[in-house]
């Protein structure tokens, strides 16, 4: 093959490719405006004054959506919203059965239609004869339509108690034992569902008729069904004892989990074997303190980091809670309010960036030791020049900017007595006034000249402050009184 001959077939076949792109797009195009202008008609059809000629003339329409929106008009003759029952689209035919005001008006073999949705539409007619739901439920042949029909009948009283009545074995508060129990013994209505997060989301739902809810929750093979009844609100909270003793942690939890779980059995709870259950008994507001004192030193980090976070959970518990080998039980600790004060100074050596701050912003404020040894440590990382590309380094620097800012502040919270052994000095002349500022009956005292020359320029200085301080033996500081004293004047 000559070159000419290889670069000929290279531009046909890339011309093909540009073709089959540009067939592609415009029938994207197409796609995207008739979907426009199918919504520009439906909602036409929404306005006042909409004539039966126009619902006819949508019923006609060749787009489905179009022709679904106009037999869903509650002005539709009724005799084109039969017409739809043919129709070549089978969520048309659907819509029909949905909206159709009596069912006794469509033909017998709707139950039979070749389409799914058209059953799965029915099956969910509240109106829609119990036998006919039962029979969807259990023998439809597509899963779909099962699924939808049980959904709708389990919120159908007559629906229920015809499926219960037909059941092979007692259904209800019979004793049963889960642990032995499996699919091949339960009623035909739960096995024509063998998906366990199918029975599972019908077992949460509201309005579930009572019966059905106490198989699901006491009786079902799948501990997550029966989890999902033992949440449901409707199912009694005198039941959560018995929801309590099920073999599998799963439902415990959820009965834990309920508001009205019995008090006297939340020891129970936060002794469970499960960690689930345990992390659910914290969870209960109030709570005996000896819950949650316990389980700070449980076997498993999260529980102990919940036990640390609940807010019944002691002091002293907290404080070795803070010395915990994991990162997220020493979050926990610091920031719960009743952490110690004297704890707190661990939290601020800790290596973990959110502990240190988080101690250091603390209500109860760290000792000043602690504060000034972080501001500090944080002032010299800040004196660190780093890369604008240097992306661990510039975080770096940002955690150290905000450590610095906390530590300032809890500095300015702290009593007089812990501050006065520091060597304040060190520190920046603006952040020394904002430390001294609640303290000027005190630091106009101190045995350092640049502290009282500092009272001596405060802006919120007294007149005995001054007149003590123009007697000082220093001339530097009697100097500084002096001028505000002649600043007054």
């Amino acid at each position: 093959m000559s070159i000419d001959e290889s670069w000929a077939g290279v531009y046909i076949a890339d011309h093909k490719e540009q073709a089959l792109r540009a067939e592609h797009e415009r029938a994207e195009a197409e796609s995207t405006a008739e979907r426009y202008r199918a919504a520009i008609v439906r909602r036409r059809l929404h306005n006042p004054g909409t004539t039966a000629a126009q619902i006819i003339e949508a019923a006609t329409d060749h787009s489905p959506a179009v022709r679904r929106g106009a037999i869903a008009h509650p002005d539709c003759p009724p005799q084109i919203r039969l017409n739809g029952l043919i129709d070549a689209d089978p969520e048309v035919r659907a819509e029909v059965v949905r909206v159709i005001e009596n069912p006794a008006d469509l033909p017998p073999g709707t139950v039979a239609n070749e389409h799914w949705q058209v059953r799965a539409a029915l099956a969910e007619r509240t109106d829609c004869s119990a036998q006919i739901v039962i029979d969807l439920i259990q023998r439809d042949p597509d899963p779909e339509v099962r699924r939808r029909a049980l959904a709708a009948g389990a919120l159908r009283r007559d629906v229920v108690w015809q499926i219960l009545c037909e059941a092979p074995e007692p259904v209800g508060l019979a004793a049963v034992s889960i642990a032995n129990h499996s699919l091949d013994a339960a009623p035909d209505f739960i096995k024509s569902v063998p998906h366990a997060q199918v029975r599972e989301a019908i077992a949460r739902r509201p309005g579930l008729d009572r019966n059905m809810l106490l198989w699901l929750a006491f009786q079902d093979p799948d501990p997550g069904v029966r989890a999902g009844a033992v949440s449901n609100t409707e199912l009694s909270w005198s039941l959560l004892p018995r929801a309590f003793r099920d073999p599998e942690p799963g439902p415990r939890e959820a009965a834990v989990l309920r508001v009205g779980f019995r008090e006297d059995l939340l020891d129970a709870a936060a002794n469970d074997a499960s960690a689930r259950v345990r992390l659910a008994a914290l969870t209960h507001v109030p709570l005996d303190p000896a819950i949650p004192d316990r389980l700070s030193t449980d076997g498993d980090a999260e529980v102990r980091a919940a036990a640390c976070r609940h807010s019944n959970c002691p002091a002293a518990a907290l404080a070795v809670a803070v010395v915990d080998p994991d990162v997220s039980v020493r979050r926990a600790a610091v920031d719960n309010p009743s952490m110690p004060r004297s704890a707190l100074v661990r939290g601020c050596a800790d290596h973990d960036h959110m502990i240190r701050y988080s101690s250091l912003a603390h209500p109860a404020v760290p000792p000043a030791s602690a504060a000034f040894g972080v501001y500090r440590e944080s002032l010299a990382e800040l004196a660190i020049k780093v890369q604008a590309d240097d992306l661990s380094a510039v975080t770096h620097r940002r955690q150290a900017q905000r450590l610095n800012e906390a530590a300032a502040v809890a500095l300015t919270k702290a009593p007089w007595d812990e501050l006065q052994p520091l060597p304040l000095t060190l520190l920046p002349q603006d952040l020394i006034k904002r430390i001294i500022a609640g303290h000027l009956d005190q630091a106009v005292a101190d045995r350092r000249v640049t502290i009282r020359r500092l009272v001596a320029e405060h802006s919120a200085v007294k007149a005995t402050h001054l007149v003590a301080l123009c007697a000082d033996t220093v001339p530097r500081v009697r100097d500084a009184a002096s001028a505000r004293v002649v600043d007054a004047l």
